[in-house]
Parts: C-alpha cells; sequence; structure tokens
C-alpha cells in the first residue's frame, strides 16, 4: 500500500492528484508516494499553470489545419493566439500548416491570458523532417544524485504496442535508481496513448518475442553485480513477471524474431572461427538449440537460421555442433 501526500493542492488515497482551482501564477508541487509503515518514499514534480493548450502535443499534416483551446479547469477560455514560425493562426486559434516543403517540422504558437504566457510547438509532418515533438517534466537541482528528468533507455515493439524502458537518473553501475517500463498503446502511431506502467525486473536493455517481453543486464546492482534476465507476459496491457533468473548470457543476446545468438569469450580476429550458443526465446525460458550432427559444413540460408549478425559481419559457411555453433567469420 502507497501512502500519498502534496505540498500544494490535494491528492486521494488511490494516487489522483487534483491542483488548486485559480491559479494567477505558474507554481511547483511535490507528490510523494510511501510504502506504508517504511521509509521508502519516490517523489515527482508537478508544473501548476493557471491554463493549458490542448492539444498538448499537436500533430498536423503539410497545409492542414488544427484547432487549438485554451483550457482552465473543466472548461476553455479564450487567449490571445500569436504564431512564431511558419502557417498561420486565426485569433480562435486554429492553426494551419504551410503546404512549403520547407516549412516541416515545429511550429512555436503561443498563448496569453491574463498575463500568462503558454506554449505549444504544433508538429507538421508530410514535409522537412524536422523534430517531431518533446516531452519535458520538471527536478529539483538541489536534489541528489543530480536528477536528469526522466531518461527514455530503450523501446521495444511488439504488435500495436510499445514497452519504453524508463529512469530518472543516469548514474552509472551503482545507480540504485528505480527502473521503470511505460506501456504505450499505437493504434496511432502519431498519437501513442500511455495505457500501463510496471517496475521494471532489472536496469538492463528489452527484447520481444511473441508473447514475451524480456529484460536483460549484463550487471545488476542489486543481485550482486550479477548478469539478469527477467521474463514478462505480455498478453495482457499490463505485463506480468514470470521468471527473474542468473543468466551468464544476459548481456550479449543478439536477436532476430525468437532466436538468441550470444557469443562467447573474447573478441573473434578477422577470418578465424567463433564460438556461440543458440537459444530459443519463443517459451518464455531460453532453451538451446540442440543438433544431431556434429560436424556438417553448410549455408545458414540453407538452415533456414536467419541469424543476424552486424552489417559489418558476413557468415559465410558454419559448423553446427551439439549446444554450440562454430561460426567462421571475416570482417
Amino acid at each position: 500500500m502507497v501512502t500519498w501526500s502534496a505540498d500544494i493542492g490535494t491528492i486521494t488515497s488511490s494516487g489522483v492528484y487534483a491542483a488548486p482551482a485559480n491559479l494567477t501564477a505558474r507554481a511547483f508541487a511535490v507528490v510523494t508516494g510511501c510504502i506504508a509503515n517504511t521509509q521508502v518514499c519516490e517523489k515527482f514534480r508537478l508544473g501548476l499553470h493557471p491554463f493549458r493548450i490542448h492539444p498538448s502535443r499537436p500533430v498536423v499534416s503539410s497545409g492542414s489545419s488544427v484547432q487549438l483551446q485554451g483550457i482552465m479547469g473543466a472548461g476553455t477560455v479564450a487567449p490571445a493566439w500569436a504564431l512564431d514560425g511558419p502557417g498561420t493562426i486565426s485569433s480562435s486559434g486554429v492553426f494551419t500548416a504551410s503546404s512549403l516543403l520547407a516549412d516541416g517540422g515545429n511550429a512555436l504558437v503561443t498563448a496569453t491570458l491574463a498575463g500568462q504566457a503558454e506554449q505549444v510547438a504544433v508538429s507538421v509532418s508530410g514535409a522537412f523532417p524536422g523534430i517531431v515533438n518533446r516531452v519535458s517534466d520538471y527536478f529539483d537541482l538541489n536534489e541528489g544524485p543530480f536528477p536528469f528528468g526522466t531518461a527514455a533507455l530503450q523501446v521495444a515493439v511488439a504488435g500495436n504496442r510499445a514497452y519504453v524502458l524508463a529512469t530518472g537518473s543516469l548514474m552509472g553501475p551503482l545507480d540504485q535508481s528505480y527502473y521503470w517500463i511505460d506501456v504505450y498503446e499505437l493504434t496511432d502511431p502519431t498519437h501513442p496513448v500511455w495505457v500501463d506502467a510496471v517496475e521494471s525486473p532489472a536496469r538492463g536493455g528489452l527484447l520481444v518475442c511473441g508473447q514475451f517481453l524480456y529484460v536483460l543486464t549484463g550487471s545488476d546492482f542489486t543481485a550482486g553485480f550479477a548478469p539478469i534476465l527477467a521474463t514478462l507476459d505480455i498478453r495482457d496491457p499490463h505485463p506480468v513477471l514470470t521468471a527473474r533468473t542468473v543468466d551468464p548470457s544476459a548481456s550479449n543476446y543478439l536477436t532476430t524474431g525468437c532466436i538468441a545468438v550470444t557469443p562467447t569469450g573474447s573478441p573473434v580476429p578477422p577470418n578465424s572461427v567463433a564460438m556461440v550458443d543458440v537459444a530459443d526465446l519463443s517459451s518464455g525460458t531460453p532453451i538451446p538449440v540442440l543438433y544431431t550432427h556434429a560436424s556438417t559444413r553448410c549455408n545458414l540460408a540453407d538452415r533456414k537460421r536467419n541469424l543476424r549478425w552486424p552489417a559489418t559481419l558476413r557468415v559465410p559457411r558454419c559448423i553446427f555442433r551439439k549446444h554450440h555453433a562454430d561460426l567462421s567469420r571475416s570482417l
């Protein structure tokens, strides 16, 4: 159970925050969540604004229009609109993007109400590939370790969902910061919808195979610097942890589909033989691929293993052996 508190505004026992009514200037609120009867707490800083612009991350195609609105509480307001960039904006907040190729990217719109200004960047797609948009959060420079704001470390996509590994601090291998996985719905790729978040069982990278999401790291501080491989079932929108084990190969998996290849030993010189482990990830647990023939030279395409190495490497032939495969490769 989590106990919630806020220094400005109110927050319910279930974590629903409400800002003060009738704000006349910007302010910051610190929301704290603590595990009941412990001193384990996390803080999150919220920016409070007298009004906001809707939509908060508008995307419009070249030459098209989008209606912008000023929102205060549960109602709308009528700010003064100004545009700094290509396109036009009406007094009622209708932004029309330029149709010129060089005018793609972002157009900055400012709304002013009672001396308070808010801004939004309208992303214009279908022309010059400028920055699509940015997401900002707030942090306190007086906190330690030094905060960097939310950092998205890696993204894995399965069907119409994206899984984003994120943290609030990047301080190196001894960092014990909280890591989590945000889940987004991608039915409309230009407007991802956040649907859920779960604690990450490790601080490493993400791999997707069918109904499973793997989280792996070569050195996890919370497990005595051991390499960790965790498995989450992603059939439902809420990922469910099914296993978390020590796996020596966790930091080196190279995958194509549900086949994982793990280089073993030291770096391999050009034109020499490399020892690798091959594993099937489709069951939720890495299963070594076994071969009955001990020494048969072959072409990888003929074996239909489709092992995909970095572009600088080519694999002209191989020797399959039980538990391992010797791959002759050259740069």
